[in-house]
């Protein structure tokens, strides 16, 4: 069974789906609808001739994504997901939002970046159904994940039905489960966790404009309330603003009632495990049931779900001793007294129904249950390849995929450690540089800290603070981690890999080939300030929305601060981007954001977008400095 036959058997179906759009408008459909509409829109696209057999969705509205997403499916036609800058310059693309770029008609038929409004499209008919097989590319959903650059995991109407049929084994006999999100539709986690899996059982779901949560975290626990939810899900950052949303509830406010909620997945880079516990128990006096956050590990590759813990559980955390930490090897934990230099990792649970999971060694050889390792999974939910293809490939011939995660089993349950490139090896041990970024850059006032690997130890690397500030992240990193430190470097600006990541390994090389001049570590200078002043308005509005989003002092974020380097992902840009409309009325494209890499350089994207949409009179919900 694929995708397409799924869509077949919801034709009749009259299960409630309901919208709550980017506008604040609210709309209620049911799947019967959808159907209908999704064949009048491939009408309406053949009318005006388009003929390709790919179409990348640059649609806004959440009804409009949706319509699209089935009428392409229905057609067997591959939409593109992800992001747009890649995929502009070949597919066909259907957009909704109008700019000073977009000029019409189009010829759908024609070549390179031929566009077609989607609000021009009108039909009287039913477009023609096309049959799709179980091996037919569904969805192409652009990912960096396990890759070195940007490609598009390529996805049948088959992995995407059986990743969807695994990740509903939460659903329960004889209960009408009622699905809702906020979570983007252009995501993988969005998309198949809940759109597709409420199909999988024909139950309702409600979308949520990802924009209007971060405009309102309370309407998220607001609809959960009125509409009686029992599945949902969030990303840490998510469920930071909700716990807040509860803390701040004004006074008189009739308080939601969140019993009904049996299962939140949370997903995300990096879980932290105070923070889900402190949701929990701001969310426990309106009914929240112990167990039903279910931290989870997937990726686009593998149509989403990978692994989840089960429902009711509690949430389980390692405390791993550092100096355990090679790969190949076998992992020492503290227990629930360890010291303070433990790596906490949250435990992902149990793998679903439809992969298999192996802990393998750099020479792909598996590994035994508690041994730090490479991620490899197979499935019938596991993309058929990657486009461009990877060399060698990955897949491989057998179908298992290298994740470029490294994890472990323990006692059953799957814990992802760090990503491989995102380690810094030493004396054999695997140290994870996220982490230990994290207490450097706490330890620097916020300010932004690259490590890289060098002859005598680690190396730290900064665009911006003081010299005092880069002394001070070296001795955490040297006390809290037992980790040698060879030297600072001040950067005018740190090298970038294909996907835009830091380029480590240049900054090595530059640093053994003398390239950057090599600081003493000398004692601090007491009372220096870390803070750089002199932002724009829109730099200090934007630095308030990073402060915000990624949860570290506004005072941490200066003209040349990197969002991804303090602590974004592809989901915050998500938010960073809905925060961007919030407060200044534009809207940017996150592969946009993703390419605009430093505060100064985001706030000129800003700045090109308000005087593109005339907006003269900017509204900014924050103060400068």
């Amino acid at each position: 069974m694929n995708i397409q036959d799924a869509l077949c058997r919801l034709r009749g179906s009259k299960a409630q789906v309901s919208f709550l759009e980017p506008d604040g408008s609210y709309f209620v459909t049911c799947y019967e609808a959808i159907y209908e509409n999704a064949l009048l829109l491939l009408g309406a696209l053949e009318d005006m001739g388009f003929r390709s057999r790919r179409l990348y969705l640059d649609l806004r509205g959440l009804r409009n994504r949706v319509t699209a997403l089935w009428a392409c499916w229905l057609g067997n036609v591959a939409p593109i997901q992800g992001l747009r800058s890649a995929a502009v310059h070949g597919p066909v693309v259907l957009t909704d939002t109008l700019d000073e770029s977009f000029t019409e008609p189009h010829d759908a038929s024609c070549g390179d970046a031929a566009a077609i409004y989607y609000h021009s499209l009108k039909s009287g008919r039913y477009g023609k159904s096309r049959a799709m097989d179980d091996g037919d590319t569904a969805l192409l959903q652009y990912t960096s994940g396990t890759a070195s650059s940007p490609r598009m995991a390529v996805l049948t109407g088959a992995n995407l039905w059986e990743g969807a049929a695994a990740s509903s084994v939460v659903t329960r006999d004889r209960v009408d489960e009622r699905y809702l999100s906020w979570l983007p539709l252009s995501h993988i986690f969005g998309l198949v966790g809940y759109h597709l899996v409420p199909m999988w059982g024909g139950y309702g779901q409600f979308l949520i404009d990802t924009g209007a949560f971060l405009k309102n975290p309370s309407v998220w626990l607001e609809k959960c309330s009125e509409w009686g939810c029992t599945v949902t899900g969030a990303t840490p950052f998510g469920l930071g603003l909700a716990k807040r949303a509860l803390r701040e509830r004004p006074e008189g406010s009739d308080p939601p009632d969140l019993s009904s909620v049996n299962v939140c997945f949370c997903g995300g880079e990096n879980l932290d495990a105070g923070a889900l516990f402190d949701f929990e128990r701001a969310a426990a006096p309106y009914g929240w049931r112990p167990g039903a956050l279910c931290p989870a590990y997937g990726l686009s590759e593998a149509a989403m779900g990978v692994s989840y813990k089960p429902p009711g559980e509690d949430i389980r955390v390692d405390r791993i001793k550092p100096q355990s930490t090679a790969i190949g090897r076998k992992l020492d934990f503290f227990g629930d007294d360890g010291a303070d230099t433990a790596i906490e990792r949250v435990s992902l649970g149990v793998l679903d129904e439809c992969n298999e999971a192996v802990i393998c060694d750099l020479e792909g050889c598996p590994l035994p249950e508690g041994h730090l390792g490479v991620i490899r999974i197979r499935g019938r939910n596991v993309c058929a390849r990657l486009e461009p293809e990877a060399s060698p490939p990955n897949p491989d011939a057998d179908g298992w995929l290298d994740t470029g995660d490294l994890g472990y089993f323990r006692q059953g349950r799957l814990s992802l450690f760090a990503r491989h490139k995102e380690v810094i090896c030493r004396n054999g041990l695997n140290y994870p540089l996220l982490d230990i970024e994290k207490s450097a850059s706490r330890a620097a006032g916020g300010i932004g800290i690259a490590l890289a690997e060098a002859t005598g130890g680690a190396v730290l690397f900064s665009a911006d603070g003081p010299d005092g500030a880069l002394r001070a992240a070296a001795r955490a990193v040297s006390e809290e981690w037992g980790l040698p430190v060879a030297g600072i470097a001040k950067v005018r600006d740190l090298p970038r890999s294909v996907k835009g990541t830091v380029d480590r390994l240049a900054l090595s090389v530059g640093w053994e080939s003398g390239l950057y001049e090599k600081s003493a570590l000398a004692p601090d200078t007491n009372g220096e300030d870390t803070r750089v002043d002199g932002l724009s308005c829109v730099e200090a509005a934007l630095a308030s929305v990073w402060s915000e989003i990624l949860e570290i002092p506004r005072e941490a974020v200066s003209k040349d601060s990197r969002f991804m380097e303090m602590g974004g992902d592809s989901l915050s840009l998500f938010d960073l981007a809905a925060a961007i409309e919030r407060d200044f009325c534009v809207y940017a494209e996150t592969a946009d954001l993703a390419k605009a890499w430093t505060l100064s350089e985001c706030a000129l994207l800003v700045e090109r977008l308000c005087v593109s949409a005339k907006s003269a009179d900017l509204h900014l919900r924050h103060s400068g400095p």
